[in-house]
């Protein structure tokens, strides 16, 4: 059975690994080897195991193995991956539902993002629009924006 619960820093060398494989899996079609490369040397297990203290993070497990990550901090969503063998099952809307979720607890109106080239298909998708093309030597990103619809 899948399910979606909070992520703390024990997870954080399996979510690495899970953010790694997707990078050279299904973003390497979309960019350099070299900026594959520096993208999984950036989600190390350090990078994950400091962020997991000030962000918000979900994780998704499947018979014990995280096969889903995603975080939140600041009005911006910072990580959405799934493994590729789950990938259209639904499993990356329903983070992202929990990511907007939490943003409008911290009462965030407005949450960005940094989309890659491979994911930006996906966030439009969910009402995400370009603010202006990145660049840098991870490559070309898109910064996103929605506004979030708060409840009274």
């Amino acid at each position: 059975m899948i399910s979606f619960d909070p992520a703390s820093v024990e997870d954080a060398a399996e979510i690495s690994a899970l953010t790694r494989h997707v990078i050279c899996t299904v973003n390497s079609k979309d960019y350099s080897t070299e900026e594959v490369e520096l993208a999984c040397d950036l989600f190390s297990l350090e990078y994950f195991s400091t962020r997991m203290t000030s962000r918000i993070f979900y994780k998704v497990t499947l018979d014990n193995e995280i096969i889903g990550q995603a975080s939140f901090g600041d009005g911006k969503i910072h990580s959405l991956f799934v493994h590729p063998q789950f990938q259209g099952r639904g499993i990356g809307s329903k983070l992202l539902a929990k990511l907007e979720l939490a943003a409008i607890e911290k009462k965030t109106t407005d949450i960005f993002l940094s989309s890659s080239i491979t994911a930006k298909g996906f966030y439009e998708k969910f009402g995400y629009l370009l603010v202006r093309s990145e660049s840098s030597p991870f490559g070309t990103t898109f910064l996103m924006e929605k506004q979030l619809v708060q409840n009274c």
